[in-house]
């Protein structure tokens, strides 16, 4: 967006003023995508403390995707208590993260390739995107 910004010093006031019409548009560049997903997998099932060595990082090559995918670069995931009730071997509104699985969070992030007209690359999303990257 092209816009000026004059401050006032009396009395704090701030005025906007366009030049020559808004420009609206918003340019996303995206960085270059790692050729390596990297994903945090549920080793044990923490006792007491949540520690690091209650998982595995593992190295993999980025998903391929098919006809009506869309693959996701994650940027934020979520960390709450959920997280440690997924990590229990007990049920709750979702089943437990099993041994060897990612470990299940919200997440938020942009769309890296698309092979579906519901996604266009560059948007961002949001869902269950797990602790990986792709």
């Amino acid at each position: 967006m092209r816009l000026a910004v004059a401050a006032q010093s009396a009395g704090n006031r701030i005025s906007n003023q366009a030049r020559a019409g808004p420009d609206w548009s918003l340019v996303v560049t995206l960085p270059k995508m790692s050729e390596t997903n990297r994903r945090l997998l549920l080793k044990t099932r923490p006792e007491g403390r949540v520690k690091n060595s209650d998982f595995d990082l593992v190295e993999e090559a980025v998903p391929e995707i098919s006809d009506g995918e869309a693959l996701i670069r994650t940027t934020w995931i979520s960390l709450d208590p959920t997280n440690r009730v997924w990590m229990a071997d007990q049920p709750g509104y979702l089943p437990p993260v099993a041994i060897g699985e990612v470990m299940r969070s919200g997440g938020l992030g942009r769309v890296v390739a698309s092979k579906s007209p519901n996604y266009e690359v560059g948007q961002l999303v949001n869902g269950f995107t797990g602790w990986q990257e792709y």
